[in-house]
């Protein structure tokens, strides 16, 4: 028996409903939310999110790499929301054409897809024009690349013929 323990707890302890309400808020709720805010701002190393996840049996796939450090919007997107980004790759991005049918499609699909993944965010015309938004600054970065590369190699605008085809290297 601890002594002073009753100078503490002079009674029985109870809980009320709205206490365990407020607790079960707490760990289902609460702890979730942390975790994502110390995983987005990169408050947290990315480890200590896992450890603690795992303190509580969960696994959890990397989805966030400290977004906020980015260099670009489109670094940005490779750090942020990993899982979702490999979703729309795979299943938006990739049966568009992707990368394999040279800049014009490809700027399509990828401003499709931004545009589409908006959605995810709500099913509103504002997420639309804010994944709108974010596919228009992707695209200019990647039309941005495509003529700096071009103009390296000597081949006009992006390594591309007066038809938007691919110049082989």
């Amino acid at each position: 028996m601890v002594t002073g323990l009753h100078s503490v707890w002079p009674n029985e302890v109870t809980i009320s409903a709205s206490g365990l309400w407020l607790g079960l808020l707490g760990v289902f709720y609460l702890f979730p939310a942390v975790l994502g805010v110390l995983a987005i701002t990169g408050t947290a190393s990315t480890w200590t999110v896992y450890v603690l996840a795992l303190l509580f049996g969960v696994v959890l796939p990397q989805n966030f790499d400290v977004p906020y450090r980015a260099t670009s919007l489109r670094d940005f997107w490779r750090r942020w929301h990993m899982t979702l980004s490999r979703f729309l790759r795979d299943y938006l991005y990739i049966p568009m054409g992707g990368s394999r049918h040279g800049l014009p499609r490809q700027v399509g699909a990828l401003a499709a897809t931004m545009t589409l993944g908006g959605l995810w965010h709500g099913a509103g015309l504002t997420f639309l024009a804010w994944g709108a938004l974010h596919g228009g600054v992707q695209v200019i970065e990647r039309i941005g690349r495509a003529l700096r590369a071009g103009w390296v190699r000597g081949k006009g605008a992006g390594g591309m013929d007066r038809h938007g085809r691919t110049c082989a290297t």
